[in-house]
């Protein structure tokens, strides 16, 4: 699969939703995450976590980063840019 080609699934299977956002904010926190980020990891067939990257300064255009977040947390283009603009704002206490 080519890097610009990843893809995203929406687990329907609540378990392993659960177990999945589980492994990805230990990722995310362990690696020293604070704002947004994106955690790649993959899942065999027994619901095994594998991690294979973070990227914790995703790009803001309408790629691989907003479609995750439109498929998450189903939010659109420019409630993302927001959410991260007030992430900043909050983390920096301006």
């Amino acid at each position: 699969m080519s890097r610009g080609k990843k893809t995203l699934l929406n687990l329907k299977n609540i378990y392993y939703k659960d177990e999945s956002k589980r492994f990805n904010l230990k990722s995310f926190k362990a690696l020293g995450g604070k704002s947004l980020g994106r955690i790649d990891f993959k899942m065999d067939h027994k619901g095994f976590h594998q991690f294979i990257e973070a990227n914790l300064m995703p790009g803001l255009r309408g790629g691989y980063f907003y479609r995750c977040c439109n498929l998450n947390l189903n939010i659109n283009y420019q409630e993302m840019i927001l959410r991260i603009v007030n992430n900043g704002l909050t983390l920096s206490k301006i």
